[in-house]
């Protein structure tokens, strides 16, 4: 089944969802060692940005992609066990999820053009990642705050994300997480 059903998500779904969050969950991890850990300017941590990067636009288009498939198909019911205020909740963390996804790898991009170093971006060594504003080093270093920032609370939102689904899973027994996991029976 690639298409959703209202009682299930479709293998379409189910794999943009699962690619993007090891995309995103690794990226977090480099993104923190490239930043903390890696010894600053050396080649090990020039080729992290890179790898950084590269994924960035990935989950832009990955996200775009999602995005255009949520809009043309059906979406799974509600659970019937939660709380209409936890169904609505879930609604308003995926809509910042989904907002995240996008603004994170954004603000980054806006972040490596605004750098001075001059250096150039290449997505997966195959072509530049274009500028997208000038350099400017107090351009550079705000939206190196704001994506950091935002990284942070997209992390704690993902976090909230596994544990809502592992209460579905746990203390209400539905289907939530199951409909989500493409080696589930119904």
């Amino acid at each position: 089944m690639l298409r959703n059903e209202m009682d299930r998500w479709g293998l379409v779904s189910q794999g943009l969802h699962w690619l993007t969050a090891v995309i995103v969950i690794g990226m977090f991890g480099v993104g923190l060692y490239m930043a903390e850990v890696a010894e600053p300017f050396s080649s090990l941590q020039f080729s992290l940005f890179q790898w950084h990067k590269s994924f960035g636009v990935t989950v832009i288009a990955l996200s775009l992609l999602r995005l255009g498939w949520l809009i043309t198909g059906p979406r799974p019911a509600d659970s019937n066990m939660a709380k209409a205020w936890e169904n609505k909740a879930a609604r308003l963390a995926h809509i910042a999820l989904h907002v995240l996804l996008l603004v994170v790898p954004l603000t980054g991009w806006i972040m490596t053009s605004a750098s001075t170093l001059g250096l150039k971006s290449m997505i997966f060594g195959v072509w530049e990642l274009p500028q997208i504003v000038s350099p400017d080093k107090a351009l550079h270093e705000t939206f190196e705050e704001v994506h950091e920032s935002l990284a942070w609370t997209f992390i704690g939102l993902v976090a909230l994300h596994i544990g809502a689904a592992l209460k579905h899973h746990f203390i209400y027994r539905d289907n939530v997480l199951i409909r989500m996991l493409p080696w589930s029976k119904r």
